[in-house]
């Protein structure tokens, strides 16, 4: 009896190291994008969150542990709204050697702007300003559709699973 448990039990964990090993490897750049590619990933994927709760992305210098997880990642989900937001990742980029895909989540959303003088001309340009966009529910709603095209990319035999966990996301953040 003690046997056969032991015997279930290895089963049991390989099995769920050989789904671990299965998944795709992600990163986010902070917590919010890292919260919904869980609600939209699942596990599918494996998501390594650089900048989490709390944390500050316009501060945050990345680790050596960053630098590793980056290298080893598919895709890296980043805002990209403004360079102050996270002016940190494209030298960590650079550092890691990153041959993946850079996802931004942000694309076709709607943002405050304000004007701002060009630092050579001294002409007047609109800037985005409103970086945490995702706290207006339609942004969050675009973000949330922009994450769950681009893992349907990465892993197209989940799109159905992607599209389905993205919808039911989409009406928790309406709500």
């Amino acid at each position: 009896m003690t046997f056969r448990l032991i015997i279930a039990l290895a089963a049991l964990l390989l099995a769920g190291a050989a789904r671990a090993a299965d998944r795709i490897p992600v990163v986010a750049t902070f917590s919010v994008i890292g919260d919904m590619l869980a609600n939209i990933g699942g596990d599918r994927i494996d998501i390594k969150t650089i900048v989490g709760a709390g944390g500050d992305c316009e501060l945050y210098q990345p680790t050596a542990a960053d630098v590793a997880t980056v290298s080893s990642a598919r895709a890296v989900f980043l805002n990209d709204l403004n360079e102050e937001f996270e002016p940190w990742l494209e030298p960590l980029l650079k550092q890691a050697l990153f041959k993946g895909t850079k996802i931004v989540v942000t694309r076709g959303v709607r943002t405050l702007t304000a004007e701002e003088e060009h630092p050579v001309s001294g002409r007047q340009l609109p800037t985005a300003i409103d970086q945490h966009a995702w706290l207006d529910p339609r942004n969050g709603v675009i973000y949330v559709r922009n994450i769950a095209a681009a893992l349907a990319r990465l892993d197209p035999a989940g799109a159905a699973d992607y599209r389905a966990h993205a919808a039911a996301y989409a009406e928790q953040i309406k709500a």
